[in-house]
Formats: C-alpha cells, sequence, structure tokens
C-alpha cells in the first residue's frame, strides 16, 4: 500500500512529461458518448428563449445587460490581481524554498532521498524485479542510467515499457526525466545515443540537451484521427541537442511517422539487470 503516493506521482511525471513533448496518444470521443451535442441543443434553445423574454420587457434586457457588465469588471478585477501576484518577485519560491525531498521515482520513495552519490548506491535500493540499465546518450559524457519500477522478458531480453533516467553531475546522481512507451509491445530501446519509445500512435526518442545537461525530447511524432477519422501527422525533428534546429511537422503524409517508427523498430531493446531480492 505504500507505493500509492508514488504510483500517482509516476504517473503524472508521465503524463506531464508526454503533454510537455507531444509524446501521448490523441483521443477524439463522438459525440452521442459524451452528449455534448445534446447539451448544446438545450442550451441553445434556453438562450433564444431568454433573448425572446429580454426583447419583449426592455427593463430586463437592461438588468441582463448590467450582469455582464459586472461580470466582465469582476473577471477584469481577477485577471489583474493574478498578474500582479505573478509579477511580485515577494511571491515566488527561490532555489532554497522549492522542496527537494519529493521523490521522482518508486526507488527514491524506496530510499527516502533524492539524491545519490553514485549509481551503485541507487542500484542497492532496488527491491526484487525492478530493473536497470546504463546507456550512452548523446550531449552526455559518461553513462546515463535508467531504473524501471516493473520489467518484463521480450524475446529474450527483461525489458521494461518505462524507466526513470539519472545522470551523475557534479559527484551527486541526481533524477532527469521519466521516459515510457504504451504498452508491454513497445519496450524501451537505444542506438547510437538516443533512446527509443513508442505506441501504437506516436514514436519518441530522447538524447541530453547541450544547454541544460538534462533528457530532452530529439523527435516526436504522433499520428492523430479527427472526428471525420481524417488522419493526420504531428510533431517536430530536433537534428541537434539544442533548441534552436527545431523541424515541426503537421502532415497529411505517414512518411515521417513510417521513418521514424522504423527506427525504433531497428533499435535493440534494452536489456535490464534485474533485481532478485
Amino acid at each position: 500500500m505504500r507505493n500509492k503516493p508514488y504510483l500517482a506521482a509516476f504517473c503524472m511525471i508521465l503524463l506531464v512529461a508526454a503533454l510537455g513533448s507531444g509524446c501521448g496518444k490523441q483521443q477524439t470521443i463522438p459525440e452521442e458518448e459524451t452528449g455534448f451535442a445534446e447539451q448544446s441543443g438545450e442550451q441553445a434553445a434556453g438562450e433564444e428563449a431568454k433573448q425572446s423574454a429580454a426583447d419583449e420587457d426592455p427593463e430586463q434586457e437592461a438588468q441582463s445587460t448590467e450582469e455582464e457588465q459586472a461580470e466582465e469588471a469582476q473577471d477584469a478585477e481577477q485577471t489583474e490581481e493574478m498578474q500582479d501576484t505573478a509579477e511580485d518577485p515577494e511571491m515566488w519560491l527561490t532555489d532554497e524554498e522549492l522542496p527537494d525531498n519529493i521523490p521522482n521515482s518508486l526507488v527514491e520513495e524506496q530510499a527516502g532521498k533524492t539524491a545519490f552519490s553514485s549509481y551503485e548506491e541507487l542500484i542497492g535500493y532496488l527491491e526484487k524485479g525492478q530493473g536497470y540499465a546504463y546507456v550512452t546518450l548523446e550531449g552526455y559524457e559518461g553513462q546515463a542510467l535508467l531504473v524501471a519500477d516493473q520489467t518484463y522478458e521480450f524475446e529474450g531480453s527483461m525489458a521494461a515499457m518505462a524507466a526513470s533516467v539519472y545522470l551523475e553531475q557534479n559527484s551527486t546522481v541526481r533524477f532527469s526525466s521519466a521516459v515510457g512507451g504504451q504498452g508491454t509491445a513497445y519496450p524501451i530501446r537505444w542506438e547510437n545515443g538516443v533512446v527509443y519509445t513508442a505506441g501504437g500512435h506516436e514514436v519518441c526518442s530522447y538524447f541530453i540537451s547541450e544547454e541544460t545537461q538534462a533528457v530532452m525530447v530529439k523527435d516526436s511524432v504522433m499520428e492523430s484521427i479527427d472526428d471525420d477519422g481524417t488522419v493526420s501527422y504531428i510533431g517536430f525533428l530536433r537534428e541537434k541537442n539544442d533548441f534552436n534546429h527545431d523541424e515541426a511537422i503537421d502532415t497529411d503524409s505517414d512518411e515521417i511517422f513510417r521513418d521514424k517508427m522504423k527506427e525504433y523498430d531497428d533499435a535493440p531493446v534494452v536489456s535490464f539487470t534485474v533485481a532478485e531480492d
């Protein structure tokens, strides 16, 4: 039961990382499932009735106008207060005030700490079934450590569909990012300094930012299907590990998606060493 807070936090990390990078599956929900179309019709009828009544009663129309103006003034006041708060340096948290003991992963919860003196120390906190693997990443000197909460057998390797990436900097090992695919059919892969993840409708790759020395998305391509069944492909590509070489993608052609999915399929599956106890 102790892992429930972590699991919620880890799912949130994956969700935020996915939304932030474009690495997430886009789903559409038909109107008949949401009841949105029916509600919209009822709302439209109600608005027409209100307008008709207002046209017949000038006093009611004037009252409605005053109420709308009052609401607009209140919204403007709240917006101004929010802007003042955002611009007030006293409302900001300093580096010293930011909490540094919130676990980013299950192993950190198990260890009761978020910083480690070495990869070996971190690995020592792994429990049965968890796994680790060393990889090299473009933009980072030395090896990075992937830590998986769960592992499974896949084509002769002990694979993982999600992992936390740890980097060692200034003699301290810390969490950098979470990476993951969608389901056991899409294990984490690696080749030539790049980590790959994928799902049925997306593919992503990762390396290390030249500027921040943290994990950054290299390529992200997503297949999107609208209500009419029209398929399009969105995302971006990065030729280099900085923020000055982004190429946006928005096309009806699946060529780039197929090329990036082939890169994923051709890369070897990351083989994790599994903790026994």
